[in-house]
């Protein structure tokens, strides 16, 4: 009572078909990686040449035929090194582009709100001299009146 057949080995995939399958798979990652940094290049460098410039990003954005060039280079760059960028520098790329190119700006925003914050206070006190000048001139008008009122009675009792 033994075992008459024995178990036939697994079927064994022929080395070249596993390679196909890897080489698919890093072209495949190879793309998606070329794509985001492609993106990131583009944005980082618009909004630098912004700055530079004081145009708005979207006048240094690339066009769509160099942006597939340049996808199309990191694609085969990141082919023949594996293109494996971790999800979490890819997380961290995109928040430093997104929010670490905005600090320029909001540097900027700032130093405009602080000034415009202290030409309103410079306004304010303004209004408020003005207002004591006129007070000043109605009373200074008051007083002159009283006194040609004065004069005009001390003459007329001589």
């Amino acid at each position: 009572m033994g075992i008459s057949e024995l178990p036939e080995p697994e079927e064994e995939l022929p080395e070249d078909v596993d390679e196909e399958e890897d080489k698919a798979a890093i072209a495949r990652h190879a793309r998606q990686t070329s794509k985001f940094v492609t993106h990131i290049v583009d944005s980082g460098a618009a909004l630098g040449l912004s700055l530079i410039s004081k145009n708005s990003v979207d006048s240094h954005k690339a066009d769509s035929e160099d942006l597939k060039e340049l996808e199309r280079i990191f694609t085969e760059y990141f082919k023949e090194t594996g293109g494996n960028i971790p999800l979490w520098a890819q997380l961290f790329i995109c928040l430093v582009t997104i929010y670490g190119f905005q600090i320029p700006q909001a540097l900027k925003d700032r130093k405009l709100n602080i000034e415009r914050e202290r030409l309103e206070l410079e306004r304010k006190r303004l209004e408020i001299e003005k207002e004591e000048f006129k007070r000043l001139k109605e009373a200074e008008k008051n007083a002159e009146k009283e006194e040609k009122k004065t004069q005009d009675d001390e003459r007329a009792s001589n």
